[in-house]
């Protein structure tokens, strides 16, 4: 029985490879029907999955001996063509092997879309600073990996932010800073966080063959949103009307979602119009704006149902947006957003004894209320966690907020 060493350094890259191991165990089984060079059998032992922490390890079977090491991407001895193949596959600046297929959980959100059901948990991301080096970037993602990987998400949002100076009069409490494009950044840094990424495109930065270009990727693993302009006033290369003919035009596989507002539908009154509409330009999933409005985001799903209930037409799976405030200074940036936050909740959260503790609390009740009324009216919900500041103990609260609301679907 020869060995493969593999050099674990910490407990997210010890849950990723035990993944990885396992789905080698299971394409071990088909590679063996179509050549005889492949063992029958993977063996992965009590002794790896407890060695797998902060030191090598060693995985018995039946092939040639090969060393990986995972830091440098050095590739010694590489023996069969299936390990072969497989590393070729990985992508050489990424922490761990991948895979390029979704099974299981990983697939839960191209159901919950094309099923039209509900419990998906997905995690949203701002990409690196445009100026971030190459190698800092891998930095962040590889930080990034380590903290979403244990949590089985069901998908990766990648945000495409814009300067929405044009939108409000008011200084924004943040400088804006142009980031790296979110695709670029997934395919070069993010393939070992081996679960579906939802891609935003401000389409009216874009030119018809970039947009064209975005869509070719592999439906399998990318899926998109649509975004507008911030402003009548901005001048667009695409209009958003435009984006959905493309996308109709080319036939393309990649799912596609749009954006709802449950703030502008209490200013308004007519979101689920405009939801509606988007379904019939091509929209199979919508992802909110963060919600601390919740009267707000009930009336979208109540005017959304009882429209149905006219129109017979199916609603399509909304996923609600929850983002954790730690400061006065983030509260402020949220509401500049456009993020409605009512009177009473904001004195509660200003002068709570610990602010971010008490957003937590309040965005798991608010999840727990808006997903109790949509199975009332049957209607398909998922949650999408993020953090709009980059402080440490921020990021850490929604990744709470995350196994809060994952534990609250496991209960029901």
């Amino acid at each position: 029985m020869d060995t493969i060493s593999i050099r674990v350094e910490n407990q997210a890259q010890k849950t990723v490879l035990v993944r990885w191991l396992e789905r080698m165990f299971h394409l071990a089984e088909f590679y063996a029907l179509e050549s005889n060079q492949f063992p029958h059998a993977v063996y992965i032992s009590d002794e790896l999955v407890n060695s797998c922490n902060m030191h090598d390890c060693q995985v018995n079977c039946c092939m040639n001996h090969r060393m990986v090491d995972f830091d440098t991407g050095i590739d010694a001895n590489r023996g069969s063509h299936f390990l072969r193949d497989l590393w070729n596959q990985s992508s050489r600046r990424s922490y761990f092997p991948r895979i390029n297929s979704f099974d299981g959980r990983d697939a839960m959100i191209l159901e919950s879309i094309k099923n039209r059901k509900s419990g998906a948990i997905l995690y949203g991301i701002t990409p690196p600073k445009l100026d971030t080096t190459e190698e800092k970037q891998a930095e962040i993602a590889l930080r990034q990996i380590e903290r979403l990987a244990p949590l089985n998400l069901d998908g990766l949002i990648l945000y495409d932010i814009q300067d929405e100076g044009s939108r409000i009069s008011e200084e924004r409490p943040f400088p804006f800073m142009a980031t790296v494009d979110g695709y670029s950044y997934a395919e070069q840094h993010l393939t070992s966080l081996e679960i579906p990424k939802i891609i935003y495109r401000s389409v009216g930065k874009y030119q018809r063959d970039q947009l064209t270009a975005f869509l070719s990727a592999d439906s399998s693993r990318y899926l998109s949103v649509f975004v507008g302009v911030p402003s009548q006033q901005e001048l667009t290369t695409l209009s958003l009307g435009e984006a959905y003919d493309l996308r109709k035009e080319l036939g393309t596989e990649m799912i596609i979602g749009g954006v709802t507002i449950p703030e502008r539908h209490r200013k308004k009154g007519d979101e689920h119009l405009r939801l509606e509409t988007k379904q019939n330009q091509g929209c199979s999933f919508f992802v909110s704006q963060g919600v601390y409005d919740l009267d707000a985001a009930k009336s979208v799903l109540s005017d959304c149902y009882y429209h149905a209930q006219t129109t017979g037409n199916p609603i399509d799976p909304i996923l609600f947006t929850f983002t954790p405030c730690g400061s006065a200074k983030t509260l402020q940036f949220m509401k500049w957003l456009g993020i409605s936050i009512p009177r009473w909740l904001e004195n509660d959260l200003i002068h709570s004894a610990d602010i971010l503790e008490r957003s937590v609390d309040i965005c798991e009740q608010n999840w727990l209320e808006l997903k109790g009324y949509a199975e009332e009216k049957g209607i398909p919900v998922g949650a999408n966690i993020e953090s709009v500041a980059i402080r440490k103990v921020e990021i850490d609260a929604s990744v709470e907020l995350v196994k809060r609301i994952q534990k609250s679907n496991q209960s029901q």
